[in-house]
């Protein structure tokens, strides 16, 4: 081999170039017909393709061990490379399967959630109905209407209940609410 003036030819460039050399070895072996099918499948590098040249720099006897040891690691790269690449294409067929199979699946459960669904009320049992009269007049609730101001003097009544004495205490005795107060008004 010859080396370019100044420049020092690595094991990298060497393995590069025997890789690039096998493609083009490759590419020269197809057939001349003319079909770009056939070329690109020659074209692209296989996990086997790439083992085989791998044991062929293994066998090479005009390489030092050193290069061999670099070549083979080089394509031990290739080989994980490619692996990884077969995984993601693997990956990226099942991804569009299912985005093939996405909008049949969609109007299926689509369906199935329509027929699911029932088409009148509900009936609520009688003793559930008793059960909410019951606790509605407890926390009085009832009767449903929108009167808020009775609604809530029905609350003071129960929670602040009219009495006779009252107990307040000078110091901190400030804005008492109406509810707890004595009854001074008009008096």
């Amino acid at each position: 081999m010859t080396r370019l003036p100044g420049k020092p030819f690595g094991v990298r460039r060497l393995g590069v170039l025997l890789l690039f050399a096998s493609l083009l070895n490759m590419a020269t072996h197809t057939s001349a017909s003319g079909q770009e099918e056939e070329a690109a499948k020659a074209l692209s590098l296989t996990t086997v393709d790439v083992q085989r040249l791998r044991q062929q720099a293994e066998e090479a006897k005009d390489l030092k061990e050193e290069s061999k040891a670099k070549i083979t690691e080089i394509y031990d790269k290739a080989l994980a490379q490619l692996e990884a690449a077969e995984g993601w294409s693997e990956k990226a067929a099942a991804f569009d399967r299912v985005r093939e199979e996405a909008p049949g699946a969609t109007e299926a459960l689509e369906e199935e959630l329509r027929r699911d669904l029932p088409e009148s009320k509900p009936k609520l049992p009688k003793e559930l109905m008793a059960e909410w009269d019951k606790e509605a007049k407890k926390y009085n609730v009832y009767p449903l209407y929108d009167d808020v101001a009775a609604r809530i003097a029905n609350v003071n009544k129960r929670y602040a209940p009219q009495r006779k004495t009252f107990n307040f205490y000078t110091p901190g005795a400030i804005r008492i609410p109406e509810s707890y107060s004595p009854p001074v008004k008009n008096r």
